[in-house]
């Protein structure tokens, strides 16, 4: 994989994380300003779809995948790391903690 596969991964990623993201943000905070047309429901769906995203493994999958390639920019690696780190916490990786 080279250094461009790996600005093509941070870049899919970030797209997709961003989109779910902002979604969330948005029913946040119009349900929480009590906004016309806000909803639980809404602000409940949307943070089901960015947790969904974060314990998504593949992501996990993919980004590990990219560090283990080289050459790798010092940034890109460093932002693979941080993605590394983020999806490392939402996922459970102990089929005991998964049931509790």
């Amino acid at each position: 994989m080279t250094s461009s596969s790996a600005e093509e991964v941070i870049n899919q990623v970030n797209k997709a994380y961003l989109g779910v993201h902002e979604q969330f943000e948005d029913a946040f905070w119009a349900f929480r300003m009590n906004l016309q047309g806000a909803s639980g429901k809404k602000y409940e769906d949307s943070k089901s779809a960015l947790d969904t995203f974060l314990m998504d493994v593949r992501h996990l999958k993919q980004v590990e995948t990219c560090l283990e390639e080289s050459p790798l920019t010092t940034e890109e690696e460093q932002v693979l790391k941080i993605m590394q780190r983020t999806f490392r916490c939402y996922i459970l990786q102990n089929d005991e903690a998964v049931n509790v």
